[in-house]
């Protein structure tokens, strides 16, 4: 009779602990994530492109000024492999004849607040204004 409860006590106790429920976590969770920003420039004036560097500034980088890459005359992307996840932000240094139109971040509008740009990263690569 113990042998029986016994058994059903650690059957039990098994199925509660480690069956078909949600499995347990089999790594750390992710510490930082890729996201890409896009800026699209709107041209003031006679302007015909953006001419001179595009600077986007994370926060995540003490705000150090890093060059965008030009797509077009007037689209400019960025590729960030380890942006920490939370809280962040940049701000966007385009040169003179450029106008702002938007700054995406994994495809998501950002909106400007006292001249920066910020956003939430998600472990999932997902991006919150």
């Amino acid at each position: 009779m113990k042998r029986a409860l016994w058994a059903f006590v650690a059957g039990t106790w098994l199925a509660a602990c480690g069956g078909g429920g949600n499995p347990l976590p089999t790594g750390p969770s992710p510490v930082s994530t890729t996201v890409e920003f896009t800026f699209t420039a709107s041209l003031s004036g006679l302007a015909l492109d953006c001419a001179g560097q595009t600077y986007l500034l994370p926060s995540w980088w003490g705000f150090a000024p890093v060059t965008m890459d030009a797509i077009s005359t007037d689209q400019f992307r960025l590729l960030f492999e380890q942006v920490p996840i939370g809280h962040q932000s940049v701000r966007l240094a385009a040169p003179e004849g450029c106008g702002f139109e938007s700054l995406t971040a994994n495809g998501v509008a950002l909106r400007s607040i006292d001249d920066a740009f910020p956003f939430t990263a998600h472990p999932d690569g997902s991006v919150a204004p």
